[in-house]
């Protein structure tokens, strides 16, 4: 014996399809924005990761050559004016 699966749908007349047809694609065109922004945002911030990423690793070879008693360039360099 299969039971029937009751369903709770209200017909709706064509005024109300169509206002929650209009309702839908709002909120789709709503999510697709949203959606936009939030890939830009992430664009940024992976671009700000690359940035700093190199960066973290220019200050760790300098680091490297600080503690491996290596000159610092800017130390040994005559300033401009001498």
């Amino acid at each position: 014996m299969q039971k029937k699966l009751r369903l709770f749908y209200k017909p709706m007349s064509d005024n109300q399809l169509e206002l929650q047809i209009e309702k839908m694609q709002t909120q789709i065109a709503f999510q697709e924005e949203t959606i936009e922004q939030l890939n830009q945002a992430l664009i940024g911030q992976q671009k700000d990761i690359t940035r700093l990423t190199m960066l973290v690793e220019n200050l760790n070879a300098k680091l490297e050559d600080v503690q491996q008693g290596k000159p610092n360039e800017m130390i040994d360099e005559r300033p401009p004016h001498y």
